[in-house]
């Protein structure tokens, strides 16, 4: 089960750095939305590289009343930015399918 999930962070890193390294090697594009990703991609392949040792630490702070806390207040609010970023992505996509004419929205990529 491990490897699976080392080999799925792995991809999901993999993904994350090629899908934002492109603009920059194509074009020199450099933008926040750019390293956030790379910034993602980074984390994903850390995590995936240093699983069990990340998982102890985890483990260890989840055993203290303050570490709980901590732990719960950054899931949700991990859990709020995922959800903004998923709404965020679906209106992009479903604003990009309509004609000009119907269009009353600019969707600005990459500022």
């Amino acid at each position: 089960m491990k490897t699976a999930i080392r080999a799925i962070l792995i991809l999901l890193s993999a993904f994350c750095i090629l899908m934002n390294i492109g603009p920059v090697i194509v074009s020199g594009e450099k933008n926040i939305g750019i390293v956030v990703g790379l910034g993602l991609g980074a984390i994903f392949l850390i995590y995936a590289l240093f699983f069990d040792k990340i998982n102890h630490i985890i483990s260890l702070i989840w055993q203290a009343l303050p570490g709980r806390i901590l732990l719960i207040i950054s899931a949700a609010i991990i859990l709020i930015c995922v959800t903004i970023g998923t709404y965020t992505l679906a209106n992009v996509m479903r604003y990009s399918r309509q004609t000009d004419e119907r269009t009353e929205y600019i969707i600005v990529l990459g500022c």
